[in-house]
């Protein structure tokens, strides 16, 4: 059995009309096996403190809202994906959420054609306020060392493009490097537009060795709304 201590009798009786227990401004509670829980009263809500005694190696605090069964614990959440749900009817408005594009390279894409067993992919991040873009780069099985790696544009179907900027220097040009940009209105309306392209050149393809497609990514949000495949 449980029994609270630190408060008068009246205040410990239940309160019919709330539905609760009524606690005064300090109460403690000990259980068997050294746990013990104190609760204050400040502004219609109880602070709970669960110490584990007598060595105090857990300390948790717990927020319990007066009139409710819900406890809920002062901890970290993991952020969510919220662009779905992202809208607003200012066509001009950057206060929402960053936008993802993607680029998935292979040898395929080249225009000419080239052997490769190589694959890569550039994660791009667009802050809507800044219009900074960040990227991350990764590839691997490359027929030889890396030269360089540009984002060209604008593109036409089928056809070929000038280099708009790099993603790393040629001596800097290694699996995982990462980079950003401030984009103008122009490489902005290439990039919503998916008239982007990005190239990678080696040694042995010069011209370029793998290439993708700059696209939109899906958010997490609609991803997780998609039906399962049957």
């Amino acid at each position: 059995r449980e029994q609270w201590r630190g408060a008068p009798a009246d205040t410990r009786r239940p309160d019919a009309a709330a539905g609760r227990w009524r606690a005064g401004a300090h109460d403690a509670l000990h259980r068997p096996g050294g746990l013990q829980l104190s609760a204050d009263r400040d502004a219609g809500r109880l602070q709970a403190t669960v110490k584990l005694l007598p060595s105090t190696c857990l300390l948790a605090t717990l927020v319990i809202a007066t009139g409710s069964d819900i406890v809920r614990a002062e901890s970290p959440r993991p952020r969510r994906d919220m662009s779905c749900a992202w809208f607003s009817p200012n066509s001009e408005d950057r206060a929402g959420p960053p936008i993802r594009f993607f680029a998935d390279l292979s040898a395929e894409e080249e225009s000419a054609v080239t052997e490769s067993p190589g694959l890569g992919r550039v994660d791009f991040v667009l802050d809507r306020k800044t219009l900074r873009l960040s990227w991350k780069v990764s590839f691997r099985k490359l027929t030889t060392a890396p030269t360089g790696l540009h984002v060209h544009g604008p593109q036409t179907p089928g056809g070929e493009a000038g280099i708009l900027f790099e993603l790393a220097p040629p001596r800097g040009l290694r699996d995982g490097v990462s980079g950003e940009k401030i984009l103008d209105d122009g490489l902005l309306g290439y990039l919503v537009q998916d008239r982007l392209y990005v190239n990678l050149q080696t040694r042995r393809y010069p011209a370029g060795e793998l290439r993708g497609p700059v696209r939109k990514a899906r958010p997490e949000c609609a991803r997780a709304a998609l039906p399962a495949p049957k």
